[in-house]
């Protein structure tokens, strides 16, 4: 039987899960350092996460760019990234639910274009 998977916005109570979510899906352990220095830059505005049975199972994240053309004119960007889903939930579609939630995060903000950086 599939278990439901659900995508919701990530908040500063669930940095901790999130960030080592990210890191054990590529199969990379993190301690507490790493997760202070990650911490400064965690946005709950993009940053998005997969659960089952309130469990997190895949997250993705983005920031926003500002980049001035040569025009002087400036534009903003989405930078994807922070993407991983844990092994044992993969091949089930749900890192490109998240990528698609992404993208479209990124349209209601305004960005003109997104840079994937996973």
């Amino acid at each position: 039987m599939n278990k439901i998977i659900k995508l919701k916005g990530i908040n500063k109570d669930e940095f901790e899960p999130f960030v080592k979510t990210m890191f054990l899906s590529a199969g990379v352990s993190i301690d507490e350092d790493f997760l202070l220095e990650r911490k400064e830059s965690f946005s709950e505005k993009s940053s998005i996460g997969a659960f089952c049975d309130n469990k997190l199972v895949g997250t993705i994240g983005a920031r926003q760019l500002k980049i001035t053309m040569p025009s002087y004119k400036t534009i903003s960007l989405s930078a994807i990234g922070q993407g991983g889903v844990l092994p044992s939930f993969t091949r089930k579609g749900i890192m490109s639910n998240l990528m698609k939630s992404a993208l479209n995060l990124a349209k209601e903000n305004g960005d003109i274009g997104v840079i994937w950086t996973t």
